[in-house]
């Protein structure tokens, strides 16, 4: 009577208890799996965590960072670049500041009521402005490399013609004559200025390349990360509620295993 009654029931028979229970098993290790997965993206903030995740992902995602490191190299090598522009700049201000001087001492001595002593004096002075020049130029250094050695900052004093400069004509014996001036001293002075202008400009129209060149590649380098971070940060909404889900089916299936257990623990009883 009992086991009529128990075959009357809607119950599974004992063969197909056990291939439910299998697969409750087997569904509940996934959900585990995928459950743990979901915990890994929630503590780690991504949804990638090595090849294995997604490895199509992963490659992208290497390729990604390999460009963006080459992007932030090539910006720290601007910064040398730059920082050296602006010292060789700054040194040139210094040679302009001389040349203007020296010009102002060369009219000077063109007052005919000065001396030949007043103009060996005003002669001193240039030289010791000359001198600076030649001392700027060999000296002015960015990490230990010499600026105006570069292709970019190529200048010296003897290229702008003021290492021998003199405001006097040089006599038959090679001595200064003060009594007569050099007429060609302004025009030298003007085309030494010139072109230290000129070489200003150069370094500033470098200067502006580079630093559009590093905006670009910052601007790059910025898309890059923020795609990257697309393709492999947690969405924490959605993570969370699969991890939610996940838990109840999980909890399901743990009930279901349970009471199949034990329909068929009453099943095999009841025999």
């Amino acid at each position: 009577m009992m086991i009529s009654s128990i075959r009357n029931t809607d119950m599974y028979s004992p063969m197909q208890n056990v291939n439910q229970s299998q697969k409750n098993v087997n569904e509940l290790r996934e959900k585990q799996q995928e459950e743990k997965e979901r915990i890994e993206e929630l503590a780690s903030g991504k949804k990638v965590n090595d090849a294995a995740d997604d490895p199509a992902i992963m490659a992208i995602a290497q390729k990604m960072l390999s460009a963006n490191i080459s992007f932030e190299t090539r910006n720290q090598t601007i910064d040398y670049e730059l920082g050296s522009l602006d010292v060789a700049d700054g040194a040139l201000s210094g040679v302009q500041d001389n040349l203007s001087r020296m010009n102002e001492l060369t009219l000077q001595a063109s007052n005919d009521t000065l001396s030949d002593s007043d103009k060996a004096i005003i002669q001193k002075e240039i030289d010791q402005l000359s001198e600076q020049m030649s001392s700027t130029f060999s000296s002015t250094q960015f990490n230990t490399q010499s600026v105006f050695n570069s292709d970019t900052t190529s200048m010296s004093a003897e290229s702008l013609g003021m290492t021998d400069f003199s405001i006097a004509t040089i006599s038959a014996s090679g001595m200064p004559d003060f009594s007569e001036l050099n007429e060609d001293a302004l025009s030298q002075l003007a085309s030494a200025s010139a072109s230290v202008s000129s070489l200003q400009s150069q370094i500033g129209a470098t200067s502006n390349g580079l630093q559009s060149e590093q905006n670009v590649n910052q601007i790059t380098a910025n898309n890059t990360l923020s795609a990257l971070s697309q393709m492999q940060d947690t969405d924490y909404a959605e993570s969370s509620s699969a991890l939610i889900k996940n838990n109840l089916l999980a909890q399901y299936q743990m009930q279901m295993e349970s009471k199949m257990l034990q329909q068929l623990s009453t099943f095999q009883i009841a025999l």
